[in-house]
């Protein structure tokens, strides 16, 4: 899918990281209820969001958990969120912030439809703003992962509902995470004049690696290609950038034949 890369040096892995998505999704259902009438749909999945993230703070071995059910303000909720927050940093790995903070995000854009129907514009403008602010924290609060917020924010507000719900929110995130993948192509025949294939492979990969898009990309390699190795080549790595390397003319690419002419 368009897209891979966009998660720049941030890969999530399902088996290991799978409860900060689901911790993130129940926390912006916990602080989504605290906001709003109690006979909400949301307000209604308050206890269970409360249940669920403090057996998924225990389970992990967090040191916090949210009170019992009572009454609080919208800056305590808040207060508590930054709690949860600062219990992830302390696992050390920046990239665990960020996948509760885009799983947050999520969550509140899974639910704007229901909370913004029959409400005034603005309704739907805070809760938008309040989706893009969790993502735009992932700079503040994790600086070490870079991800292209904005295009992760296309993204997101692409999808339905139903597709921002944990289980494909987490194939969202193993596609999104995945590099994008670089096929070079080369075909230097030995009866035409020789080319620096093997320089201009080096030069791209170095200066992919200056650049802080380094994690974004993958760099595979079809030397010598023949016009037939072409559709196995592009089965095989599924490139999202072919780069042919070789000679051309007015009639086309050139490549080789099996005597590497």
């Amino acid at each position: 899918m368009a897209g891979a890369g966009i998660l720049g040096n941030l890969r999530y892995n399902h088996i290991t990281e799978s409860w900060l998505v689901e911790l993130g999704q129940f926390t912006g259902v916990y602080e989504l209820a605290q906001t709003r009438d109690p006979s909400s749909t949301v307000a209604k999945t308050k206890s269970e969001a409360r249940t669920a993230i403090n057996k998924t703070l225990a389970e992990h071995g967090l040191p916090h958990s949210l009170p019992a059910d009572l009454t609080i303000t919208s800056q305590e909720t808040s207060g508590q969120v930054s709690r949860i927050l600062k219990s992830i940093k302390m696992l050390g790995n920046p990239g665990h912030v960020a996948l509760f903070l885009i799983a947050e995000s999520a969550c509140v854009l899974r639910w704007e439809p229901v909370l913004s129907s029959g409400e005034p514009p603005n309704v739907s403008e805070q809760l938008l703003q309040f989706a893009r602010e969790r993502l735009e924290a992932i700079s503040r609060e994790a600086p070490d992962v870079d991800i292209a917020t904005d295009a992760l924010w296309d993204i997101l507000r692409s999808y339905s509902p139903q597709d921002l719900t944990t289980p494909k929110l987490t194939l969202l995130l193993m596609e999104l995470s995945k590099p994008l993948v670089i096929l070079v192509v080369s075909a230097d025949a030995k009866d035409s004049s020789r080319l620096r294939v093997g320089e201009e492979r080096r030069e791209l990969y170095q200066a992919l690696r200056q650049t802080r898009f380094r994690d974004m990309f993958e760099i595979r390699d079809m030397p010598s290609c023949r016009v037939r190795d072409i559709t196995s080549a592009l089965d095989e790595h599924n490139p999202d950038i072919l780069l042919f390397t070789g000679h051309g003319s007015s009639k086309g690419l050139c490549f080789e034949d099996d005597s590497g002419e």
